[in-house]
């Protein structure tokens, strides 16, 4: 993978980093663009996907996205990205690419207005963040965003409010356990059998 345009901002680990990387590799399609993943204050969002406001805004083709993190210990979320399981990271982070995966196919004015839906509309933002799972599952990261979902669902110590929200926007896990497991037999299906 060329990584010649992916840039770090941010106090950010090498277990970040590596975790990152593993779920850009699944994406092949975003290597021609910028990428940068920062550590910022987000307020309640543990991590967002979003273009980079520049001129290259207009141009499919050279149009950057940053890839944020909560650098705040947030309520939502107790524990720092690096302290979660690899597999966890990597599926958030796949995730999040998913939506740069939407975001990439859009024009300029397509993306104001999913912005304004995503704020304004609680169906275009279930629209966009169940999108962003498939994304990942056609990238070939069922399995790391399963994981994350179950872990996210499964912590203790995350709010019921918090498992609500992922609950009203996000695939449930046994929907994406299904389609991964239907994706699984498609794959299956179509390798040549061994003799």
């Amino acid at each position: 993978m060329n990584t010649s345009k992916i840039s770090f901002q941010g106090p950010i680990s090498p277990f970040v980093q590596t975790c990152f990387l593993t779920a850009l590799g699944a994406f092949p399609a975003l290597e021609q663009h910028p990428i940068q993943l920062r550590m910022l204050p987000l307020g309640k969002t543990t991590m967002q996907a979003q273009p980079m406001l520049n001129w290259n805004l207009w141009n499919l083709q050279r149009r950057g996205y940053y890839v944020d993190i909560n650098s705040q210990i947030s309520l939502a979320l107790p524990l720092r990205p690096d302290e979660l399981p690899e597999k966890v990271l990597v599926g958030w982070f796949a995730h999040e690419l998913g939506h740069v995966m939407d975001y990439r196919q859009r024009g300029l004015f397509n993306l104001i207005f999913l912005g304004l839906g995503y704020i304004l509309s609680s169906r275009i933002r279930k629209q966009v963040e169940q999108q962003a799972d498939l994304q990942a599952l056609a990238a070939g990261m069922g399995e790391e965003v399963l994981a994350t979902k179950r872990f996210l669902l499964n912590h203790r110590d995350l709010p019921e409010t918090y498992k609500r929200r992922l609950g009203r926007y996000y695939l449930s896990e046994e929907k994406f356990a299904l389609l991964l497991h239907e994706q699984g037999e498609r794959n299956s299906a179509i390798l040549p059998k061994e003799d």
